[in-house]
């Protein structure tokens, strides 16, 4: 009995550190999201929509990023290429750069929009998007802030 205990036990500690040693040797993750902006009820163009591997202050993290369409629609992917590591796994979200309702503010409004980590994909493409639906800018998002320049990317 003693024998069957050892040998599954250590059945079980080489299938963690196989498993744990291939997530870590996949090194290319993905994500996409897609969504429409309104400002009201007109669409809201050409706003900068960022996709980040993870909720940072630093543009470094940016891995995708797309503009808004004449419909306020936008689709934005990405992925950990250049990236190796630890680095490559994707805690992925948004980050929305507008002026609704102020155009000629010399500011932008910023939001950042967390999604699961679910509908992130090992590879370059990804094969899940994540789909926020219709978000209308003239709402005050938690944590909201002014910054004057958006990333150039």
């Amino acid at each position: 009995m003693f024998k069957l205990t050892l040998l599954i036990l250590s059945f079980i500690a080489i299938f963690a550190v196989v498993e744990s040693t291939v997530d870590a040797g996949i090194s290319t993750r993905s994500a996409e999201a897609k969504g429409t902006l309104l400002c009201g009820r007109s669409p809201a163009v050409g706003v900068k929509v960022y996709l980040k591997r993870e909720q940072s202050e630093g543009i470094e993290d940016i891995i995708g990023h797309a503009v808004t369409d004449d419909d306020g629609k936008f689709v934005v992917n990405g992925n950990t290429e250049r990236y190796g590591g630890s680095k490559s796994t994707i805690d992925p979200s948004l980050v929305f750069y507008h002026k609704c309702d102020k155009p000629e503010a010399k500011s932008f409004q910023v939001f950042n929009l967390r999604f699961p980590r679910t509908y992130t994909t090992i590879g370059r493409v990804s094969r899940r998007p994540y789909d926020i639906g219709t978000f209308n800018l003239q709402i005050q998002y938690p944590k909201q802030y002014e910054d004057k320049i958006a990333p150039d990317y």
